[in-house]
Order: C-alpha cells, then sequence, then structure tokens
C-alpha cells in the first residue's frame, strides 16, 4: 500500500493515511511512521494525524480495547503480556487501563482455564507436582498473573481428586 520512493502530494497522502486506518484499528506512533516513509513534511504529517482524529479514523482508546480482546480472544494472552505490549507500543497508561478493564473476567477465566487443560494434555508428566511446575511456568509466560494461574492450578487439580 505504501511506496517508499514516492513523495506525495498532502492530498494523496491523507487519502492513503484515511484507507490506513480505515482497514483495521491503529495508534498514532503506527500512522506516523507509515506517513514519514512517504517522505511527507512535518507539518503535513502532524496536520493528518490532526484530521484523522478529528474525523474518528484514529483513536488510541479503541485500538488499545480492540487489541486487547483480539490478544485475549485469538493468541490466548494474559492481562500482563498485553499491558506490556501496549506499553511498548506507546499508548498512555490510562489507554491501557481502560482497554484492560473491558475485559470480561469470566471469559478471561476460561480461557486461562482451557490454556491450563491444554497444557495439561499435551505435557503428560510423571507425577503431578513437575506438571503443575510446567503448566504454571507456561501459563505465566503467556502473561498471566501468578496468583490467577495458581489459584486455577489448585482448583483443577482439587477437582480432579473429586472425580
Amino acid at each position: 500500500m505504501w511506496n517508499q520512493n514516492s513523495n506525495l502530494s498532502y492530498e494523496q497522502a491523507l487519502i492513503r493515511a484515511t484507507k490506513f486506518c480505515a482497514y483495521q484499528e491503529r495508534y498514532q506512533q503506527q500512522v506516523k511512521q507509515k506517513l514519514s516513509e512517504l517522505r511527507g513534511d512535518r507539518k503535513d504529517i502532524d496536520a493528518i494525524i490532526c484530521y484523522l482524529i478529528e474525523h474518528n479514523y484514529l483513536n488510541e482508546q479503541r485500538f488499545a480495547c480492540a487489541y486487547a480482546r483480539g490478544k485475549l480472544r485469538i493468541k490466548h494472552w494474559g492481562i500482563l503480556k498485553i499491558k506490556a505490549q501496549l506499553k511498548y507500543l506507546g499508548l498512555s497508561d490510562n489507554c491501557i487501563n481502560q482497554a484492560l478493564q473491558e475485559i470480561d473476567a469470566m471469559e478471561y477465566l476460561t480461557i486461562l482455564n482451557q490454556q491450563l487443560v491444554r497444557r495439561l494434555e499435551h505435557k503428560k508428566m510423571a507425577d503431578n507436582w513437575t506438571q503443575q511446575q510446567d503448566a504454571r511456568q507456561y501459563l505465566m509466560a503467556r502473561g498471566f498473573e501468578p496468583n490467577k494461574v495458581d489459584d486455577i492450578i489448585k482448583t483443577h487439580y482439587a477437582n480432579k481428586e473429586k472425580e
């Protein structure tokens, strides 16, 4: 979509930027980077960003929420990993906190439980303690909070013993 060797006019860059933002949710730094690849003037880039924000093509809060939902539902990431990635992308703490608050707690725990069961079925080990530690490490690497991981493992094994 973006030709690095082109030197587009303001209007052409604006059209490309609106298409870029309309295709999927974006964040400001991502759009600025694409516009700078077009070798645009800094004032033009700022004007285009302002236009995109005013006309609701670019909304970092909306991006953060969509990103958090997508990473949870598709990649099965935990809150800690999602938060770290959003911070890495340069979003404000306010946007990050708002996005994380919109994650449904029941959906989150369901996904955490599914990931636990999947890991336990995938990695069969000789004793329960080793298997629990492997699952704990795996889930924490995916960004789930240690206290929730411990709780879900305890619950899983308590229910398993009742069977």
